[in-house]
């Protein structure tokens, strides 16, 4: 299998179709992990609210919240489930629970500080009491992942019910999108009640009287260099970890689709996070615990937020930690989000772009190879895959795509089989890689070695399509072998 992204091979329906560089998403297929996560989120944060209504009041949170046994508990009890036994009737009962406890919960929180409110007059006072900040913080985030989810498994039936529907990247874009409006009408709201400064102030969305080279040029500095690093680090590293993020953008097969996810995150998600994160949550846990635990806790929860898609990745984990403690410290810095928001849009864009660039400059043959892939004759492509090995023998990708062109061509397949083994040495669990290696042992007519690894293929396969296709393969082999 070619296991280049930019690719578009008539000969099976794969994830060569991508229009995604394969650099950035390599791996294995593995189980998502971001539902687990965000269940997991979900339920601490009912957990601690709880805790904390307790604190405020025993006698009216025992009133609320009384049910046949402590609610909490429970909640406690499910955690430690969904965190020690993520199988699928596990998941399945989480999301039982969630659906209905959610809102259950909302109703009983908003009952008790209703009843509070009834006490004290609270709105545009700057007095305001900690945790009632503190449990709105916690409620903003509560619904904005309660939203996400709840989208996702609405998405999720549509697309089981009609499976060509909505693909995988499609479903995140959506639910993205819808939760991101949700999110700023929460923040929106919020701080128009609770804050006489009205809402840009408040976010921080306002120039603070300060320089443009501390609001603009600093921060554009800064995110480049972060978006250099981490370009640097994807286009490096040999063996790119297994993320979600990177089996989404592998088996997307919408052009479309794509533009739509690269244009969120370069022209949407940073200001909505700079509002949500540096903007809302840091100036409530200012008021509630300082400018120093704001720093902190804001680029915990932002870096736990990005968890779930760069999951197997520790390196791109710590990157966004560190970019988000950073991000958090100008905020500090400045006073303002417009120099986070200018920070994170040069990330984001960078870290798209600038990989690209650098596959570029690093190999220019595998480049030309790439954009011309269409348009070149096989002589072509193999100078042009020799070019690259020769300039960079350590690019996986070059020996994979040579080894597929013999393959597809009939010819050198002895030498077919030596490059598909050098490109498995660089990358050992690559789909595309494998793929590549059972069709060349089925060209050589060894049957047996062709039919084992179509099998692990096959059991493995990242999608329905995918599992289609090795069924074929193996039906092929069969017919062949007779």
């Amino acid at each position: 299998m070619n296991g280049n992204n930019f690719l578009a091979q008539d000969s099976a329906p794969r994830a060569e179709k991508d229009l995604v560089p394969r650099v950035l998403t390599r791996g294995a297929p593995r189980k998502r992990k971001n539902m687990d996560l965000v269940i997991l989120i979900i339920l601490c944060i009912m957990f601690v609210e709880m805790r904390l209504l307790q604190r405020e009041d025993q006698a009216r949170s025992r009133e609320v919240f009384s049910l046949p046994a402590n609610l909490h508990w429970l909640l406690a009890l499910v955690i430690v489930l969904s965190f020690f036994a993520f199988n699928d009737k596990t998941v399945a009962f989480a999301f039982f629970v969630l659906a209905a406890l959610v809102p259950l919960y909302r109703i009983r929180r908003s009952r008790f500080w209703l009843q509070a409110r009834q006490r004290n007059v609270w709105e545009g006072r700057e007095d305001l009491p900690v945790s009632l900040l503190t449990s709105e913080a916690l409620g903003v985030l509560l619904l904005w992942l309660y939203s996400s989810f709840i989208l996702s498994l609405v998405i999720k039936t549509i697309s089981n019910a009609f499976p060509d529907a909505i693909s995988e990247l499609g479903d995140v874009v959506i639910s993205t999108s819808f939760s991101y409006i949700i999110i700023l009408a929460l923040v929106y709201r919020l701080s128009r009640r609770y804050s006489s400064q009205g809402f840009r102030p408040f976010v921080g969305l306002s120039r603070q009287h300060q320089p443009l080279s501390k609001l603009i040029v600093l921060p554009l500095v800064l995110g480049l260099g972060f978006a250099f690093f981490s370009a640097f680090i994807l286009v490096t590293r040999q063996v790119q970890p297994v993320t979600p993020l990177g089996e989404m953008l592998d088996n997307s097969q919408s052009i479309t689709v794509l533009v739509l996810f690269v244009g969120l995150a370069i022209l949407i998600a940073p200001l909505i996070e700079e509002i949500v994160f540096r903007g809302y949550l840091f100036s409530v846990i200012e008021k509630i615990n300082g400018k120093r635990m704001a720093i902190y806790c804001v680029a915990a929860i932002f870096a736990l937020m990005h968890v779930g898609q760069y999951w197997g990745d520790w390196a791109a984990i710590a990157v966004v930690a560190i970019l988000g403690l950073a991000l958090s410290l100008l905020r500090a810095w400045t006073g303002s989000t417009i120099a986070t928001s200018v920070t994170h849009y040069v990330y984001n864009t960078g870290v798209t772009v600038l990989p690209i660039i650098l596959i570029l400059l690093a190999n220019p043959p595998y480049f030309e190879y790439v954009m011309g892939h269409t348009q070149l004759d096989a002589p072509a492509k193999e100078q042009l895959l020799k070019e690259s090995i020769g300039r960079q023998p350590q690019w996986s990708e070059a020996y994979n795509d040579l080894a597929w062109l013999y393959a597809q061509e009939n010819k050198n397949l002895e030498e077919a089989l030596e490059l598909i083994d050098k490109a498995l040495a660089l990358s050992p669990d690559e789909y595309a890689f494998l793929d590549t290696k059972a069709e060349i042992l089925a060209k050589l007519q060894r049957w047996p070695e062709a039919t084992a690894l179509r099998e692990t293929l096959l059991t493995s396969a990242p999608s329905g399509e995918q599992a289609d296709y090795q069924r074929q393969k193996l039906e092929d082999i069969k017919n062949q072998s007779l």
